[in-house]
C-alpha cells in the first residue's frame, strides 16, 4: 500500500502543517468500511497505517479514546491473521 510507505518516511512529532496534511488519511483509516473490510490484507494494511500514524503523532494519541479502543482491537485482530504463515499479510510483515 502506497500510503504505508509514505507514512513510514514521516518523522515522529512533525510540524503542525504535516499533521494537517495527514488528517484526511487519518479520518479515512478509521472509517468502518476499512477496519471491518472482509479482506484480511486490507485490515492488515489499515492497521499498519494506523500504527504509523500513532508513531508519528506520539506522544499524543491521534484519535479519541473510543476510536483508539477500536484501533487496538483492529491491530490485535490482525495478529490473528498472521498465524497463517503462507498468507500475503504474513509474508509482508516478515519482509517489512
Amino acid at each position: 500500500m502506497k500510503v504505508e510507505k509514505l507514512l513510514s518516511k514521516v518523522d515522529q512529532s512533525p510540524k503542525r502543517s504535516m499533521i494537517d496534511v495527514l488528517r484526511p488519511s487519518m479520518r479515512a483509516l478509521i472509517k468502518d468500511g476499512l477496519s471491518k473490510h472482509s479482506d484480511v490484507d486490507v485490515k492488515v494494511a489499515v492497521a499498519s497505517c494506523i500504527s504509523e500514524i500513532t508513531r508519528i503523532t506520539a506522544p499524543d494519541a491521534p484519535y479519541d479514546d473510543n476510536q483508539m479502543r477500536d484501533v487496538f482491537k483492529l491491530i490485535v485482530s490482525t495478529f490473528e491473521s498472521l498465524a497463517d504463515q503462507s498468507s500475503r499479510s504474513c509474508q509482508k510483515s516478515f519482509n517489512s
